[in-house]
């Protein structure tokens, strides 16, 4: 999922998508991520460790974009 979360910021970064986009393709992501915690598919730690991770990339794009 960094990945994917890397090449989101990129496109912000290039001006290839809004924050608006990156904003809504994060709470995607987001979303995701709080379905597999109910379902049990991940551990209450993962998700701490996956969210964190989260929160961490969309504060890099934020920064880099200003």
């Amino acid at each position: 999922m960094s990945h994917e979360y890397r090449i989101l910021e990129q496109m912000l970064i290039k001006g290839q998508i809004s924050r608006q986009e990156f904003k809504e393709r994060i709470d995607i992501e987001y979303g995701k991520l709080e379905q597999e915690l109910m379902n049990d598919e991940i551990t209450p730690d993962e998700h701490v460790e996956r969210y964190n991770a989260l929160m961490e990339q969309i504060g890099r794009a934020s920064c880099r974009e200003r």
